[in-house]
């Protein structure tokens, strides 16, 4: 896993939703400004999301076949209780 290139691919595709469902209320020609000064807070949370929530699992999961099917078994059965409890 490429983490900075991971991170930098979903902060442009977060910056790309979050300014689609925005952008009737800017005019275009501050746009351009705004969506470059909204790059840097984007690319932040998706940095914090993505190093707190998934880059762990890769690295706790291990490189071999082996060790990811063991892993992914493990957290499908953490997930299956979890959504009974909380049901």
């Amino acid at each position: 896993m490429n983490f900075i290139d991971n991170t930098a691919k979903s902060a442009l595709l977060a910056t790309i939703i979050f300014w689609l469902l925005n952008l009737n209320q800017i005019t275009l020609s501050s746009a351009f400004f705004f969506i470059g000064i909204s790059l840097l807070p984007i690319f932040l949370c998706s940095l914090i999301t993505i190093s707190a929530t998934i880059y762990p699992i890769f690295v706790i999961g291990g490189k071999t076949k082996l060790a990811r099917k063991k892993l992914s078994k493990d957290t499908f059965r953490i997930t299956q209780w979890s959504f009974l409890v909380f049901r």
